[in-house]
């Protein structure tokens, strides 16, 4: 499609960036799977790391479509259920100051590639419209609501970070700080 539209070499820079925003996904997914495991189990990051993306590889191997299915809809829950409790917890004990608040605004470009990393949810484009059995109501329905839901748990994310940025350590990983 990108060659028809934007001739050969548009379609093989189109090819060559999704094959590498594919892999620098991969790399980012399993760096911080491997760092987060670390501080859990004790074991060096990039051992974790492989280890992560091996579980994963065995599930989606053996295990077929149903179980990958069934694991994927239990972590996307936790992962929903994790943030909102967080984002809950950040504005409860002091984290949003609202757009006038003490944050300091000169730090949002830093989130700019976080922000163009969330753009990756496209990939589901084909296995969404399969799993819907190509229903074009419930695929608008769910891509709008696919786009929304994650776009507010950034949003109101970033608000919180910004809101912290004024009384934070600025070399802190938020990441760093939950698991610590």
């Amino acid at each position: 499609m990108a060659q028809e539209t934007l001739g050969e070499w548009g379609g093989t820079l189109a090819t060559v960036t999704y094959v590498f925003l594919g892999y620098t996904s991969l790399i980012a997914y399993s760096s911080k799977s491997g760092e987060i495991l670390y501080h859990l189990i004790n074991i060096p990051e990039s051992i974790s790391g492989f280890f992560f993306t091996a579980l994963f590889t065995i599930l989606i191997s053996v295990g077929g479509t149903r179980a990958t299915d069934q694991v994927n809809q239990w972590l996307t829950t936790s992962m929903i259920g994790l943030l909102l409790a967080i984002e809950v917890l950040a504005v409860v004990f002091g984290g949003w100051s609202g757009l006038g608040g003490s944050g300091d605004w000169g730090k949002v470009p830093a989130t700019l590639p976080v922000m163009i990393f969330c753009l990756v949810y496209h990939d589901l484009a084909p296995v969404l419209c399969a799993y819907l059995g190509g229903d074009l109501t419930r695929i608008r329905a769910s891509v709008l609501l696919g786009s929304v839901v994650p776009l507010l748990a950034l949003l109101v994310w970033n608000a919180i970070a910004i809101g912290l940025s004024g009384q934070a350590d600025q070399g802190a990983d938020p990441v760093e700080l939950l698991m610590g």
